[in-house]
């Protein structure tokens, strides 16, 4: 497992003093690009080859509080590669060493150019040690939307140049950020979804849609579709609340 230590910061955090959803994303995020440059597999490596890794889904599960200035180790491993896939887990643990976040993600590898998956071989797979696969309650990558609920289409959300990154489209995090606008001030975030369907890139607009639901066990669910003009999503983001 490949970690690194950090702590809260102020600018990660919630007007109650929780931290955004996007933060715990971009933490999981730094630790996997951090995690492959240290091993020669770098962005820059990828992008003599014109190859990418690219996102297709999040499950983070929150199992504790992170606060302003504590100490925290985020870890990653890989655990499977498969055709053009490879399957990644993370951990952010507290100083005394409790998981307080555990995630799953599902990524494709892909030519930049053509925008098409590339079958994985040896070449690129030889960086990584495959690690036993963390024991956490998996979820489909597949995020279905609630039923019997009707959607509320919000304002349109144009794409800012902040929001790309290396590899010219809007970077995962900033997916997760904008569904998070729609999450009730008092609504506290316990498990992250996200099924990226295709990519979003300077010039697009998300026009999205907001279904506000519960779960089997009566907690609540918010699901956006963040979609194009077309109402096709670009990515569904989930978050199951509690108050």
């Amino acid at each position: 497992m490949f970690t690194f230590k950090t702590k809260i910061r102020y600018s990660e955090l919630n007007s109650d003093g929780s931290i955004r959803p996007e933060a715990i994303v971009n933490l999981l995020q730094d630790c996997t690009t951090f995690h492959s440059e240290s091993l020669g597999a770098s962005v820059a490596f990828y992008k003599m080859e014109n190859k990418a890794w690219i996102l297709n889904a999040w499950q983070i599960e929150v199992k504790g509080e992170l606060k302003l200035g504590e100490e925290i180790t985020v870890g990653t491993w890989p655990y499977e590669f498969f055709g053009a896939f490879g399957l990644r887990n993370f951990i952010i643990q507290d100083k005394d060493g409790n998981n307080v976040v555990e995630a799953n993600t599902l990524w494709v590898f892909a030519d930049i150019v053509t925008g098409r998956p590339v079958k994985l071989t040896e070449e690129y797979t030889k960086f990584y040690t495959l690690e036993e696969k963390l024991d956490m309650d998996y979820l489909d990558r597949k995020i279905k939307l609630p039923e019997g609920v009707f959607g509320v289409v919000e304002k349109p959300v144009k794409i800012k140049k902040a929001y790309i990154d290396t590899n010219k489209h809007v970077n995962n995090g900033r997916y997760i950020e904008c569904a998070g606008e729609y999450i009730k001030d008092n609504g506290k975030v316990k498990r992250i979804r996200a099924e990226y369907k295709k990519q979003a890139r300077i010039e697009d607009v998300f026009y999205p849609t907001v279904y506000d639901g519960t779960d089997e066990s009566g907690n609540g669910i918010i699901c956006v579709s963040l979609n194009d003009e077309n109402s096709k999503p670009y990515a569904v983001v989930e978050f199951d609340i509690y108050t």
